[in-house]
């Protein structure tokens, strides 16, 4: 971890706008929405050949609902460095949002195509694809996603989802607990520790009634 934190505060110091960039970063964190705007709008004025600088500002108008100069942003990004792989993410987030599962499909192809073993990515595309209900390539690309890295959280919340919508419900416990186990500081652990205390209740008054 130092050396880590010594070669980022050496990469601070050398990228230009790199300190401002970090700040748009910390000032979202802390709720300080307006002024995150601000300085990721100054970056881009000043840096307009900095992909980073402009999917941050993609996401601070996403962020505001200006959806249009939103994806505009997001696309310039790509365009300015079309080999990044995490860059595809942010703009497949965005077409999440509005929920245009084509252009996330499309998106996340062309990442993969790029990264083959992007698990980011791969978690977007499986999302995609439970949500379309294709419950198979969902399930299975999930397993994927596992094999490369077990300690992945979201392919077991997906197994879960697809368990309970077929009514394995023990499964789907299963699944649920591991995912809040592995980690459970992510934004749909609420959502997920909700659905498994159902699950608990309903499998246990299903065993005290019979």
């Amino acid at each position: 971890y130092t050396m880590a934190d010594e070669r980022e505060r050496m990469i601070i110091g050398k990228v230009k706008g790199a300190l401002e960039s970090k700040l748009v970063g910390d000032l979202f964190s802390l709720g300080r929405y307006s002024e995150a705007l601000d300085y990721a709008n100054r970056l881009v004025q000043r840096f307009p050949y900095n992909a980073t600088y402009r999917m941050q500002r993609g996401n601070m108008l996403k962020y505001y609902k200006n959806y249009d100069e939103a994806e505009q942003e997001l696309k310039t990004a790509i365009t300015l460095e079309p080999y990044r792989a995490e860059l595809y993410h942010y703009l497949i987030d965005y077409y999440r949002e509005r929920e245009i599962e084509a252009a996330i499909n499309k998106y996340a192809e062309e990442a993969l195509t790029i990264d083959p073993h992007n698990t980011v990515i791969m978690v977007d595309l499986l999302g995609s694809y439970y949500r379309s209900r294709q419950d198979r390539a969902a399930d299975s690309l999930a397993d994927e996603i596992l094999a490369l890295d077990e300690k992945e959280a979201y392919p077991y919340m997906f197994k879960g989802l697809i368990a309970e919508r077929n009514g394995r419900y023990q499964d789907a416990l299963n699944y649920y607990e591991l995912f809040v186990k592995i980690n459970d500081k992510l934004p749909d652990v609420p959502i997920i520790r909700k659905r498994l205390n159902n699950l608990f209740l309903m499998l246990n008054d299903s065993t005290k009634t019979n």
